[in-house]
């Protein structure tokens, strides 16, 4: 687990389909904070006339992974679906938001750390419709991990104030803020314990003949009972 904790500060993978990219080979861009994205999705309905509250904003961003291309895409199909209206509230979007893939994983996830096996699993067929990679959850959850276990380190073991966790690990306040929160559920074995489970899984998908959807399901059904 140490070695988690000494994952460089200064790099940031970026997740893009099933390759992975090292942002030092990258210009460093400013992502909007969740604040920003809030403030900006409001008044652009305020700007067609029509009321919203802060609420249907987290929705969006939440169901987009805070792609500001894809809020933007999200908007202007709501706007078309509200015409004449003067009010939209979530209820009124639930259906009508994207339910791709990768938002289905990021819910995956969510679910996965708030240890709800049921919606866990149902969104994990959701996800086996879609012909979502194993190998594809698999690197991201470890990243999370990683991650999680990183902050966890920095604010216990280190004593970094949590206001300081998103510039210290180069990440979005509102991804720090939902890793700080998950970093506080997990012991540094749980976090162990669930890194080398899916290091075995992969090890297994590749030496052993066994269908890796059930491998993954197994894990999940194991750590989430």
């Amino acid at each position: 687990i140490n070695k988690f904790k000494k994952v460089k500060n200064s790099i940031l993978i970026i997740f893009f389909d099933e390759k992975i990219i090292n942002h030092e080979n990258f210009f460093d861009i400013q992502i909007p904070s969740e604040k920003e994205l809030i403030k900006f999705i409001i008044l652009y309905f305020k700007k067609n006339n029509i009321k919203v509250d802060e609420k249907l904003a987290k929705f969006l961003i939440e169901n987009t992974g805070m792609d500001y291309n894809k809020i933007s895409l999200e908007l202007k199909k709501i706007l078309s679906f509200a015409e004449g209206k003067s009010n939209i509230t979530v209820e009124d979007i639930k259906d009508l938001v994207k339910n791709s893939s990768e938002q289905n994983i990021f819910k995956l996830f969510d679910y996965f750390f708030e240890k709800d096996l049921n919606n866990c699993i149902k969104i994990f067929y959701n996800l086996k419709e879609l012909n979502t990679s194993i190998n594809l959850l698999l690197t991201i959850l470890q990243r999370n991990i990683i991650q999680i276990t990183k902050i966890k380190s920095l604010i216990e073991e280190e004593k970094i104030p949590e206001k300081n966790i998103s510039k210290k690990m180069n990440l979005n306040t509102y991804v720090a803020k939902k890793l700080i929160k998950l970093s506080k559920r997990f012991s540094f074995k749980n976090l162990e314990k669930i890194y080398f489970d899916l290091y075995e899984i992969e090890k297994n998908i590749k030496s052993v003949n066994i269908n890796p959807e059930a491998l993954f399901e197994n894990f999940l059904i194991r750590h989430l009972k």
